[in-house]
């Protein structure tokens, strides 16, 4: 019997739910940080400093990893985020930014089953 509060140990050679399921992390170096900071209509999250945020990244990729899971980095480029949002007609938030995310992570995905 489990005890509260404890998971149960993957079995070895078992994958866990999350194994399939392809998760797009954004990745941004310090410059396109500040890009965003500057352009984006909610403040790109809320954190202060470059360092606040990707300390944040780091600890959701850990969790994600705890999970079985392995999260695909996609580094964005904010020009070119900017094209795609005004090509959508859609506003620069996190919201917005997530749907690029997904469809990029789902682009990376058929290409490598196209392989």
């Amino acid at each position: 019997m489990m005890s509260k509060g404890r998971r149960k140990r993957k079995e070895p050679g078992r994958r866990s739910r999350y194994s399939e399921i392809a998760i797009g992390i954004t990745d941004l170096s310090r410059e396109e940080w500040e890009k965003l900071q500057e352009r984006s209509d909610d403040a790109a999250g809320g954190y202060d400093t470059y360092e606040d945020w990707l300390a944040e990244q780091r600890n959701v990729i850990r969790k994600l990893r705890a999970l079985g899971a392995e999260p695909l980095k996609v580094p964005i480029q904010v020009d070119e985020l900017e094209q795609w949002l005004a090509q959508e007609n859609l506003p620069n938030t996190s919201e917005s930014r997530a749907r690029y995310v997904g469809l990029t992570v789902r682009e990376i995905v058929r290409g490598r089953e196209q392989r």
